[in-house]
Parts: structure tokens; C-alpha cells; sequence
């Protein structure tokens, strides 16, 4: 079974910060597989993959860093698994490199990637209602 597994699906980042994650490719055993980015935003972060590519299964570090000019916003991507032995795509992981505007702290960045995670795997309305937990910690009454 092809697949790879990236320690994080949704990455963080102020201008001029760096994150790595940590990625584990499976693929055929005894076959060469290469780790390559589709749709990577290079306009505002750098991306290297190191190993880029190994018999499988093995264990890369991709480290992401956000230019230090970047424009604040989300920029989806993804990682994808090619079997260079047999010259065919095998696999793909999405990830979301967000880049945060500085003034905004770091707690609050915390919980919009922990947000964003509940968001894709329970849907928007556990999303919405773990927002407002968050935010109105010692409750709220709201009125039409």
C-alpha cells in the first residue's frame, strides 16, 4: 500500500518563520520513491525535502519558511508520492500552509490551525461551536 503521512496537515507560519515536518512514505518494498510538492506557493515560503527520495518505506523532513515579506493568507498544497521505479504517482497528502500577520499572537494562530483541523475531520458545525467554547469561555447569551 502507497500512502504518506505528514505530521502536520495544517502549518503555521509568521513571516521569516520556519516548521518542520516530519513525513513517513510508504510504497512498494524495494521500490524507489520520490516525495514531490504540487501547487507549493513559492511566492511566499521556500520548501526543501530532504531525503527527496529513498527506497521505501522511509522517513523524510520537509521544512517550510515563510519569506519574510509573505502576504498573510492560507495557500493549499500538496505533497505527492511517485514511484520512480515504475514512473507513476502513487499517492498525495493535502496541507495548508497558513501565513500569519504578525500583530496577530501566537495564541490566537494556535487555535485557527487547531480550528481548521477540527473543521476537516468533524465539519463546520463542531468547527463553529468549538469556536465559540474558545472564545466565550465563561459563556454567552445571544439575543435575536
Amino acid at each position: 500500500v502507497a500512502s504518506v503521512e505528514a505530521g502536520e496537515r495544517v502549518v503555521a507560519l509568521y513571516p521569516g518563520e520556519s516548521r518542520e515536518v516530519a513525513v513517513r512514505v510508504y510504497g512498494p518494498v524495494g521500490h524507489v520513491v520520490a516525495v514531490e510538492e504540487q501547487g507549493f506557493p513559492r511566492s511566499v515560503a521556500n520548501l526543501e525535502v530532504v531525503p527527496r527520495q529513498a527506497e521505501a518505506p522511509y522517513q523524510a523532513v520537509v521544512t517550510i519558511t515563510a519569506i519574510p515579506g509573505a502576504a498573510a493568507g492560507v495557500y493549499p498544497w500538496r505533497l505527492r508520492l511517485v514511484d520512480v521505479t515504475d514512473a507513476r504517482v502513487i499517492g498525495e497528502e493535502p496541507i495548508a500552509l497558513v501565513v500569519l500577520p504578525r500583530q496577530l499572537p501566537r495564541r490566537v494562530a494556535e487555535h485557527a490551525t487547531w480550528l481548521r483541523e477540527v473543521y476537516e475531520k468533524r465539519g463546520i458545525q463542531v468547527a463553529l461551536w468549538a469556536a465559540l467554547r474558545v472564545l466565550f469561555t465563561r459563556g454567552r447569551i445571544f439575543h435575536s
